[in-house]
């Protein structure tokens, strides 16, 4: 699954559990009326955690991508070693 559409599913399960459990009486339905306090603290983390996570996977210009660093995808190597081992120079060895 993508991280937009974690983030996305995560705001609005927390969203939908927070109107189900303070503007209207559908969470009866499933749970006693004792469990409100906590369908809404369930509600409210939902929607922390998608907020923190949509504004902790926005790019900064000043910092190098979340994927990793330079030269993780091979792009400081060079071209022989980017395309992995020799086939030619393998010993038959399991390093």
């Amino acid at each position: 699954m993508r991280r937009p559409l974690q983030v996305t599913l995560l705001v609005l399960s927390g969203l939908g559990l927070l109107h189900a459990s303070l503007f209207t009486d559908l969470f009866l339905r499933y749970v006693k009326e004792g469990m409100r306090p906590l369908l809404i603290g369930s509600g409210a983390v939902l929607l922390v955690l998608g907020v923190a996570e949509a504004w902790a996977s926005q790019p900064e210009p000043d910092r190098p991508h979340a994927h990793g660093g330079p030269g993780s995808h091979g792009h400081d190597r060079p071209s022989h070693e980017a395309a992995g081992p020799d086939p030619a120079r393998h010993d038959g060895h399991g390093h």
